[in-house]
C-alpha cells in the first residue's frame, strides 16, 4: 500500500511539471562507398520554452543536420497546431557513423516530432528519407537505393521517399543466363522493384501532411501514380500586375537578375568535389534550383511582379554563391580555415562601412522609402551577423549552413547599399520628426501580441528590428518593421481561422489602393501567391495551395499596414530650412535683430503659459485616443477570428 501511494505521488508530481512523450523510428544514411547505414531516431517532447537539444552519442553533428532538425520541428509543430515556443524538443540519433551531416533525415525527424506531439507511436516497420523545410514541403535527397535496401534488411516494410525520386540508379544482380548472375548498374523504379523483390511498400510524398496521413492515418495512395519532384517553380502564368507607384523598383529587380546569372555562370564553371557525397549532391541540386529561379525571376519582371522577381533572384544569388565559394575553396567548410575567417572579417567590415553611410544619410519626402528600406535591410543583416557570431559559447561551427547564412547577410548588405545609392540622389523637402509615429506603431503591435497568441518567430524578430531602428533614430524604418509585424500577426490570425485561399479571394475582390512603393510591391507579391494558390488548387495539391495562400494573406495584410504608415509620412509636416547670409554683424546681430529676438521671447512666454493651461486637457484627449485605439484593435481581431 505504501509503495502504491508513493507511486501515485510520483505520478502527480510528474504530471504537475508536464507530460513528455517519445516517438522512435529507424533512419538511414549512406557512406562514401554507397553503402546504407542504419541508425535509430528518438524524439521526445515536453512542456518548455522552445529549446532544442540534439544528442548524437559519439558522432559529430554537422551544421546542415542541426538546420534540418530546426526545420523539421517547425514543420511538425505547425501541422500539429502546436506552439513551438511552449515545448522543449530532444532529438537523439544513435549511429555508428563518425559524423552525421546532411538534411536527408528531415522528413523522419518531422514525423517523429509530430507523433510525439500527438502522443502517437511511429510503427516499427516504417521509415522515411527526405529534406524538409519549415512549411512541410519535402525535397529530393541522394542515396535512395542503398537506404531502401538497408531498410529492408532492418525489417522496414513501409518507406517514404520524396516525390519524383522513384527512378533511381542502382547496382543490382541479374540472371543474364540460366545459372549466370551478373551485377549491373541500371535505372530502376524503386517502388516496383522493392514491392516485387522484398514485398516492401514505397510511397512518394510531397509534404509532411501527406506523410502523416500515410503513417498515422493508414492512408495508402496509388503506388503507380507517378509524381513530379517538388518544385516551387512549376510553370503557371499569373496575370500582369498593376504597377504605378513601384515602377522605380524595376531597375533593382533587373540588376539582381543580372547578378544572379553572373554568379550562376561562375558556379557552373567550377566542378565541385567533396568527400561528403550527400553534401556535394545537395549543393549541385541547389545550383540547378538557382538556375531555375533566375529564369523565373526574369519572366516575372515582364509581368510587373518586381518584388517577387527580386526575391527569386536574391535567393538564386545566395544558392549559387554558396556553391561557388565552397567549390572554389572547400576548406571554407572548416570554421578555422583562412577562407572562412576572411569571409567573416570582410562581412564585418562591410557592416561597419555601410552603417556610417546610412547614419549620415539625408532622408526626405521623396527618398524616405529608399533610405528607410536600405536601413531596414542593414538592420536585418547586422542582427543576423551578430546572431551568427554568437553561436554556441561564442564559437562558429562552420559548415554549409553558416556559409550560406554569411552569404545571405552579404546580399542583404548589397541590397541595402544599392537602395541607399539610389535614394541619396533624390532630393526633396525634409520630413518632420517621425518618432511618435514609430513609437505608436511599435506599441500597437506589442498590444496585439498580448491580445492574441503569437508564436511566429518572424513577428518577434520584426518587433526587435523595429526597436533597434527606433533606438538608432531611424523612425520610418522602425514604423515600417512594426507595421510589417502587425500585418503578419493579422495574416496569421485569419489564416488559422479561415481557409486562406478563400480569404485571399475576398481580399483581392476589393483590393486597397497603394500610396507608396513598398505597399504596392507587397500587394503584388501577395497577388503572385494568390495566383499560385489557385494554380495548385486546380491541380489537386491542397497542401501547396494552402501554404501559398497563407503566405499571400500575410503579405496582403503587411502591405495594408505599410500603406497606413506611408499615409502618415506623406501627411507629416515638412521642415523648411532657411539659410541666411552672414553679414558679420557681431554676436547679437544689429539692433533690429535684438528687437525681434525680444519679441519672440515675449510671444514664447505667452504660448508656454497657454500650453500649461491646455496641457491637462491635451493629456485627457490623448488618453481618450489611446482607449479608442485599443477598442479598434479588439474589434479588428474579433473580425479576423470570425
Amino acid at each position: 500500500m505504501g509503495r502504491a501511494v508513493a507511486l501515485l505521488g510520483l505520478v502527480l508530481i510528474l504530471s504537475s511539471v508536464g507530460y513528455a512523450f517519445e516517438a522512435n523510428m529507424y533512419v538511414f544514411a549512406v557512406t562514401d562507398s554507397e553503402e546504407g547505414v542504419p541508425a535509430t531516431l528518438a524524439v521526445s517532447v515536453r512542456p518548455g520554452k522552445g529549446d532544442i537539444a540534439i544528442d548524437l552519442g559519439k558522432s559529430i553533428v554537422g551544421e546542415s543536420t542541426q538546420e534540418s532538425v530546426r526545420e523539421a520541428i517547425t514543420a511538425a509543430t505547425r501541422l500539429a497546431g502546436a506552439d513551438k515556443n511552449k515545448y522543449d524538443f530532444f532529438v537523439k540519433i544513435d549511429s555508428p557513423a563518425e559524423k552525421i551531416d546532411g538534411p536527408s533525415a528531415g522528413l523522419a525527424i518531422a514525423l517523429a516530432t509530430y507523433g510525439a506531439l500527438k502522443g502517437k507511436d511511429v510503427p516499427d516497420t516504417v521509415s522515411a528519407t527526405g529534406q524538409i523545410d519549415a512549411d512541410g514541403t519535402v525535397y529530393p535527397v541522394g542515396g535512395i537505393f542503398p537506404k531502401v535496401k538497408t531498410a529492408h534488411e532492418t525489417g522496414v516494410k513501409l518507406f517514404l521517399i520524396p516525390a519524383g525520386e522513384r527512378n533511381v540508379l542502382a547496382k543490382i544482380e541479374e540472371e543474364i543466363e540460366p545459372g549466370i548472375v551478373k551485377t549491373v548498374t541500371k535505372i530502376i523504379d524503386i517502388t516496383k522493384y522493392a514491392k516485387q523483390k522484398w514485398g516492401m511498400d514505397i510511397y512518394e510524398v510531397e509534404s509532411l501532411e501527406e506523410a502523416v496521413k500515410i503513417v498515422f492515418e493508414g492512408e495508402r495512395p496509388e503506388q503507380n501514380a507517378v509524381k513530379k519532384a517538388t518544385d516551387i517553380l512549376e510553370e503557371f502564368a499569373p496575370p500582369p500586375a498593376n504597377v504605378s507607384k513601384s515602377k522605380s523598383f524595376k531597375n533593382m529587380a533587373e540588376n539582381l537578375v543580372k547578378k544572379a546569372r553572373g554568379v550562376i555562370e561562375n558556379a557552373k564553371s567550377c566542378n565541385l568535389t567533396l568527400k561528403d557525397r550527400e553534401l556535394e549532391k545537395a549543393l549541385r541540386d541547389s545550383l540547378k534550383t538557382a538556375d531555375s529561379m533566375a529564369r523565373r525571376a526574369a519572366a516575372l519582371i515582364d509581368k510587373g511582379y518586381y518584388y517577387t522577381a527580386a526575391n527569386y533572384a536574391f535567393l538564386a544569388v545566395i544558392d549559387a554563391d554558396t556553391y561557388w565559394k565552397i567549390c572554389e575553396h572547400p576548406s571554407i567548410l572548416n570554421p578555422n580555415s583562412i577562407a572562412f575567417q576572411d569571409l567573416l572579417q570582410d562581412t564585418e567590415n562591410k557592416i561597419k562601412t555601410l552603417e556610417t553611410q546610412l547614419t549620415d544619410a539625408n532622408i526626405n519626402k521623396n527618398n524616405f522609402e529608399w533610405i528607410g528600406a536600405a536601413r531596414d535591410r542593414f538592420i536585418r543583416a547586422k542582427y543576423s551577423f551578430e546572431t551568427l557570431r554568437a553561436g554556441e559559447a561564442g564559437k562558429l561551427s562552420g559548415g554549409p549552413a553558416h556559409i550560406r547564412k554569411l552569404i545571405s547577410i552579404r546580399e542583404w548588405l548589397d541590397s541595402a547599399e544599392e537602395m541607399y545609392t539610389w535614394g541619396k540622389k533624390i532630393e526633396g523637402p525634409q520630413i518632420g520628426d517621425l518618432g511618435e509615429l514609430a513609437k505608436q506603431a511599435i506599441i500597437a503591435v506589442e498590444d496585439i501580441s498580448e491580445m492574441v497568441d503569437i508564436s511566429d518567430e518572424s513577428i518577434h524578430e520584426r518587433i526587435a528590428w523595429a526597436k533597434t531602428a527606433y533606438n538608432m533614430g531611424w523612425y520610418y524604418t522602425a514604423a515600417l518593421e512594426a507595421a510589417s509585424a502587425k500585418g503578419l500577426a493579422f495574416g496569421n490570425v485569419i489564416s488559422d481561422r479561415k481557409d486562406p485561399v478563400k480569404a485571399l479571394n475576398e481580399l483581392f475582390n476589393n483590393p486597397f489602393e497603394p500610396v507608396g512603393i513598398w505597399d504596392e510591391l507587397y500587394q503584388n507579391h501577395a497577388l503572385y501567391y494568390y495566383e499560385a494558390a489557385k494554380f495548385y488548387k486546380k491541380q489537386g495539391k491542397e497542401t501547396k495551395a494552402k501554404n501559398m495562400a497563407k503566405t499571400g494573406v500575410q503579405l496582403y495584410y503587411m502591405a495594408e499596414e505599410i500603406k497606413k504608415v506611408h499615409e502618415s509620412v506623406y501627411s507629416a509636416p515638412t521642415v523648411v530650412v532657411h539659410v541666411e547670409k552672414d553679414e558679420k554683424q557681431g554676436v547679437f546681430g544689429n539692433g533690429d535683430t535684438l528687437i525681434v529676438a525680444t519679441a519672440v521671447l515675449v510671444v514664447s512666454a505667452v504660448l508656454l503659459a497657454a500650453l500649461l493651461v491646455v496641457g491637462s486637457k491635451e493629456s485627457v484627449k490623448k488618453r481618450h485616443e489611446e482607449i479608442v485605439k485599443a477598442h479598434k484593435y479588439r474589434r479588428k481581431i474579433a473580425e479576423l477570428e470570425k
